[in-house]
């Protein structure tokens, strides 16, 4: 798009006092962002009164200069909501933005030319919730589900780099400006969504992490996806709100359930108690999407959970008795080192000796306060 038509693009955009759905009809009635800003004002005004003064005074022309400059020297793409590469599942949901940021060097495949699921959670994932977040994600990008977050701690961090591992297609939705990372820690992320990914925002250029713009974007990802899968998340959470959002888009709703002592497991739970797709693994979903008619091909492949026991008494010797014993108290999470050795039966000097021997061989890991749990 030409410089001079995105100015008044972003001129549009950036009438905040002007309801959204308003402004969208507006560009829709004159005939796109420019017609908008040509229009007579008595037209305008008829239209919806006190639009005429807010086009002529509502509009910092020098910081729309300014922005033009960055997204020319950030190598950002910018898409309207009238560009045919526009996605029009995004389109045909609730509230979509007017504007669409990109970055990536997979800009050439469009967004919405692939079958995408939304993979989401809470920020305070367990390592069961990293681990399932990470493991669908990389079985359904290999699958050819394009595998869209949030690009937050936790679940969502845990599916991108899923999706990334398998060599898949992911999209992350930011809460900033594009060029700005947040979390600061997900910098490597970042980086490597925007080489093998796709970046995106409808924040303008150096847009700060304020806190109102985390739920606006889960609109998008929401918007963007097919379905949406919920991993982890206590109740009142920006991943319930992209469920609630993507049953109100007529969009697949799956939830993992989780344990019933676990408040980060109180979202899924209540999804699936209100009717949300229970999956236990990625075929779940596949079957699910299929139903709907959207093509797509069935891997098989399941989580492992089984401790494989011949390769620990190879590894261990006389010890992997007490070891595959150690390891099968720590299936279902978390453990304390006292409640190990009480339902272990092991002395305390050995256990802590058999502790140490497999958190160096990788098979578990030790947590603050004398936990440990399966690798």
């Amino acid at each position: 798009m030409k410089r001079e038509v995105l100015k008044y693009w972003l001129a549009a955009a950036g009438l905040k006092k002007l309801d959204r759905s308003l402004l969208r009809e507006a560009l829709s009635r004159f005939g796109g962002a420019v017609a908008l800003f040509e229009r007579d004002g008595d037209e305008l005004d008829r239209f919806s009164p006190g639009l005429a003064v807010l086009i002529r005074t509502g509009v910092d022309w020098d910081a729309i200069e300014r922005e033009l400059d960055s997204i020319e020297k950030e190598g950002v793409r910018v898409l309207t909501i009238t560009d045919p590469a526009y996605p029009w599942l995004l389109q045909n949901s609730f509230d979509p933005p007017l504007l669409l940021y990109l970055k990536g060097k997979r800009l050439e495949q469009e967004l919405g030319e692939a079958p995408a699921l939304a993979i989401v959670g809470t920020r305070k994932t367990s390592r069961y919730g990293d681990k399932t977040s990470e493991f669908f994600g990389s079985v359904l990008a290999e699958a050819g589900l394009v595998i869209v977050s949030g690009m937050a701690r936790g679940c969502d961090s845990a599916a991108h780099k899923g999706a990334l591992k398998a060599g898949g297609m992911t999209v992350a939705v930011l809460g900033t400006g594009i060029d700005r990372i947040y979390p600061a820690d997900n910098r490597k992320l970042y980086e490597e969504i925007a080489e093998r990914g796709l970046l995106v925002s409808e924040f303008p250029i150096g847009t700060a992490p304020l806190q109102q713009n985390f739920p606006q974007r889960n609109r998008i990802i929401s918007g963007l996806s097919h379905g949406a899968l919920v991993v982890e998340a206590p109740l009142r959470s920006g991943a319930m709100m992209t469920a609630r959002l993507s049953l109100e888009n007529g969009r697949e709703v799956f939830a993992v359930p989780g344990r019933i002592d676990n408040k980060e497991s109180d979202g899924p739970n209540r999804l699936l108690r209100d009717g949300a797709t229970l999956v236990t693994e990625p075929d779940d979903i596949l079957t699910a999407l299929c139903l709907s008619g959207i093509t797509v091909k069935k891997t098989g492949r399941k989580q492992k959970t089984d401790i494989d026991t011949k390769k620990i008494k190879k590894e261990l010797g006389p010890e992997a008795a007490d070891a595959v014993a150690v390891l099968g108290l720590l299936r279902d999470g978390p453990v304390h080192m006292d409640a190990l050795a009480e339902n272990s039966g092991l002395a305390a000097q050995r256990l802590s000796s058999l502790l140490l021997r497999l958190e160096l061989m990788g098979y578990i890991l030790k947590r603050p306060g004398n936990l440990f749990e399966i690798n």
